[in-house]
């Protein structure tokens, strides 16, 4: 694909680009547990620290109709959600859960 794509001229590979990704945000989905989390965690003020590209992570965020913003201060909770139930970090200093329905618990 990638030698394809070298030779194709500028303006096709841009419209396959855009077609790609058009096809690719259609379908996100939230994971299962994450509307019952939001509703577990209504009148909280929350954050979303993500390594994932900001526009994407944006506009996923206003799928589900929430608005986040940076934080700019110290203060925040931390919690590692290992949704694969993997091995954590060894000495991970944040409490650890595998689904968000247990995080309004930790809150």
């Amino acid at each position: 694909m990638r030698q394809a794509l070298d030779e194709w001229e500028d303006a096709r590979a841009d419209a396959w680009f855009a077609s790609y990704l058009a096809r690719y945000e259609a379908r996100w989905r939230a994971f299962p547990d994450v509307a019952p989390a939001l509703a577990g965690l209504a009148g909280l003020r929350l954050g979303v620290v993500t390594n994932g590209e900001a526009t994407q992570q944006r506009a996923k965020l206003a799928r589900l109709d929430v608005d986040a913003t940076a934080a700019t201060s110290a203060g925040l909770r931390g919690v590692w959600l290992d949704r694969l139930n993997t091995r954590p970090p060894e000495g991970l200093p944040v409490p650890r859960i595998t689904t968000l329905i247990d995080l309004p618990a930790l809150l």
